[in-house]
């Protein structure tokens, strides 16, 4: 929200100051006698005013829906780690939002010691090529230590899981069980700590989950 609130500050002055300068340089009197000019002034700073609120509520606005997944699906072809606990993140390949999902999730591993077992699920659409998921996104997740990737076919293992949204993360105990669901970014494209990426270090530290459902933003998957 810090972000944002500095956004909005930022959105005021420049209005303030080309009001300013516009009234500086046209003159007070002018404009109070060419009403007209007046008025497509003050269109223009209500138009510019609402257009950014609108970025902002999209920015803001989470894409996933509440998930009755309790535990590790048994037909999914991922492989959950008996040993260390396992979080699951899909990811649309072409989704611009999801790049700052990958910078989340290096800060993590590093937060958590690298103490989990990571599989970043790629989507692959029935009716697409080969190399359709093979994105800068594919490339962005190599570079992650420790990280898996995987080609969801016709995205099967998302159904299993009920993922719904790039950026959606499920982390698993050994044994199955659903610790946390949600995401890992305060918002669209927001990188910056977030109360998932917290969630999911505290309990990797202590054991203890603070919060087992978060929301996910990103595009449809």
């Amino acid at each position: 929200m810090f972000d944002v609130d500095i956004h909005c500050i930022y959105l005021v002055l420049i209005i303030a100051l080309a009001g300013i300068y516009i009234i500086r340089v046209l003159g007070a009197e002018f404009l109070k006698n060419n009403i007209a000019v007046f008025l497509l002034f003050a269109t223009w700073i209500a138009s510019v005013g609402y257009g950014y609120s609108m970025l902002i509520h999209y920015g803001l606005k989470p894409n996933s829906r509440i998930n009755n997944l309790a535990s590790w699906p048994q037909q999914s072809k991922l492989l959950l780690d008996k040993q260390l606990n396992t979080l699951v993140v899909f990811i649309h390949p072409k989704c611009p939002c999801s790049r700052a999902t990958l910078v989340e999730l290096d800060r993590l591993l590093v937060n958590a010691n690298n103490k989990l077992k990571v599989i970043a699920v790629f989507i692959q659409p029935v009716a697409s090529d080969a190399d359709w998921s093979k994105t800068d996104l594919w490339q962005q997740a190599g570079l992650l230590k420790g990280v898996q990737r995987y080609i969801d076919k016709a995205n099967l293992e998302a159904g299993l899981f009920n993922a719904t949204t790039s950026g959606e993360v499920y982390l698993f105990k050994p044994n199955g069980g659903l610790v946390y669901h949600g995401g890992i970014t305060a918002g669209r494209g927001h990188e910056g700590d977030n109360a998932g990426r917290s969630a999911i270090v505290t309990y990797v530290r202590s054991g203890k989950i603070m919060e087992p459902q978060g929301y996910a933003y990103g595009c449809s998957i």
